[in-house]
This record gives C-alpha cells, structure tokens and sequence, in this order.
C-alpha cells in the first residue's frame, strides 16, 4: 500500500513539472518582440538590422535598404507599424554606419510597441552594464547597455506609481532601442559609480543603488 502511495506521489509531482515546464516554454514563446519582426538581429556576434552592423559601408547599408529614403547624411525607411514611425540610420565622417535606431511616430507615448525588457534581455542576454538615468532626480528610466546597443527601459511602478522605488519588471516597457557605440552611454568595463554599474537583475532601483554604493565603498578603502 505505501508503495503505491509512494508511486502515484511521483507520478503526480512530475505531471506538476511537465505542466510547470510547459506553461513557461510557452509564456516564453508567446513574448512579443518587434525588433524580430522588423528585422533587429545578431550578426557576427554585434546586434544589426537586416544585416547591417555598425562600421558596414554606407553604400552596401543603401543597397540593402531600396525603400529607405536618404535626408541628409540619413536613411529613413518607414515602418508605420503603431507608434514605430520608421527605422533610422546615420552615417559616419568615413561613410560607414555609425547609428542604427527607431522613431517614434509620438515620443510622448513613451513605448516602442509589443516588446519589454525581458523580451530584449532573452534575445540579447543580460546587458553588461545598467544606468539608472537621472533627468529630474528620479530614475524613471533605465539604459540596458549592451557592447553595441542601448536600450532604454521605463521602470516606473505599475502597483504604486508615485514611489520613488522604481523597478525593472520582465513585463517594463522599452521607450528607445539604439545600435550604437556604448561610448555614449558608458562603457561595459567603465568602474562602478552611484547610478551606473554591473547588470543586478530584474528587480527595484533602490537594490541598484545599493549595491552600487556597497561597491563603491569597498573599492575606497
């Protein structure tokens, strides 16, 4: 008897596992991500756009771009898919790719529609560095960096959006995607400071902070 007790246990608790098992592969795969269907990828190890990295010759960007409208020293090629007005790129001083991101048909939505921070963190893996930017004191939005791209994520509260504790959610919403050089937002083996360090996971800005500011202790003494 408590031999088959003990086997239908087992047996129920992997029917548990399978079931666990499968409800995460799915939510996994049902995770929006538009950068993929707008043709954001990995080439050669660097993040591109159908191809294109930073440093390709602009001439080969424009050849495999026929649609993209030239202004100036940029390309243009419209999207007009929800808020994405279109996907930009400009060129260098040595006519190569320098920058590679999207426009916003209405910045002041503040979304880059279907997508999250953990959809780009399970495309990209964990960024190497994170900035808690700071424009009015309160570090709403925070800079995913990666080697060669920058995302900028909103970390306002959904449950209690008037606390200064913002987190970074799997579900946060991300308001800027840049294939750039990380020069312009630090780089990934810049030194730690207050509100710019290592990757912390997904959790509030208070335990960045934190941990950034123990790090900086330990490194004064």
């Amino acid at each position: 008897m408590k031999w088959l007790i003990w086997r239908a246990s087992v047996v129920w608790l992997l029917l548990i596992a399978v079931c666990t098992v499968g409800i995460a592969i799915g939510r996994i795969q049902d995770v929006p991500n538009i950068f993929q269907e707008l043709g954001f990828d990995t080439c050669d190890g660097e993040v591109c756009f159908r191809g294109i990295k930073l440093g390709t010759d602009w001439h080969t960007a424009q050849a495999l771009l026929p649609m993209a409208m030239a202004e100036g020293d940029s390309l243009e090629l419209p999207v007009n898919m929800d808020n994405i007005l279109g996907i930009r790129l400009s060129q260098s001083s040595d006519q190569t790719v320098r920058f590679i991101g999207i426009d916003l048909a209405d910045p002041r939505k503040m979304k880059v529609p279907a997508t999250s921070a953990g959809a780009i963190v399970a495309q990209y893996g964990a960024p190497c560095r994170v900035d808690l930017y700071s424009g009015n004191g309160v570090p709403r939005i925070m800079l995913l960096i990666y080697p060669t791209l920058t995302v900028f994520v909103d970390a306002a509260s959904v449950v209690l959006p008037s606390t200064s504790n913002f987190r970074l959610r799997p579900e946060s919403p991300v308001v800027g995607f840049w294939i750039t050089g990380t020069q312009n937002n630090g780089r990934c083996a810049n030194t730690t400071s207050q509100y710019v360090g290592p990757w912390q996971g997904f959790t509030s800005t208070d335990v960045y902070r934190a941990r950034y500011s123990r790090a900086l202790n330990g490194r004064q003494r």
